[in-house]
C-alpha cells in the first residue's frame, strides 16, 4: 500500500471515530476543499498541500503527527507474522 493511501485510510478512520460525513467534514471548515476532493484524498487518488494538512490536524484536534501514525490504521486480521520455523 503506498504512502498516499495509508494516508488516506488513516484519514478516513479518523473521520470516522468522530462520526463525521464528508460533507460535515471537508464543508465549510476547511473550504474550499470539497467533499469530493477529501474523498480522493481518502481513497489515496490525491495527496493533500502542507497547509491543508495543517487545516486538517487543526480540524481533527491533534497534531500532524498523527495523521501519519498508519499502524494503528491496519485492522488485526490483515496483520500476517511470519511462523517460526522449528
Amino acid at each position: 500500500m503506498s504512502l498516499r493511501e495509508q494516508f488516506g485510510k488513516r484519514l478516513r478512520q479518523l473521520r470516522f471515530e468522530r462520526r463525521m460525513t464528508q460533507d460535515e467534514f471537508y464543508g465549510e471548515l476547511l473550504a474550499p476543499l470539497t467533499p469530493q476532493h477529501g474523498g480522493a484524498i481518502e481513497r489515496g487518488v490525491k495527496t493533500p498541500s502542507f497547509d491543508l494538512l495543517e487545516r486538517i490536524a487543526e480540524r481533527l484536534s491533534i497534531p500532524v503527527m498523527e495523521l501519519f501514525r498508519f499502524d494503528d490504521t491496519v485492522p488485526k486480521k490483515e496483520i500476517r507474522l511470519p511462523r517460526k520455523r522449528r
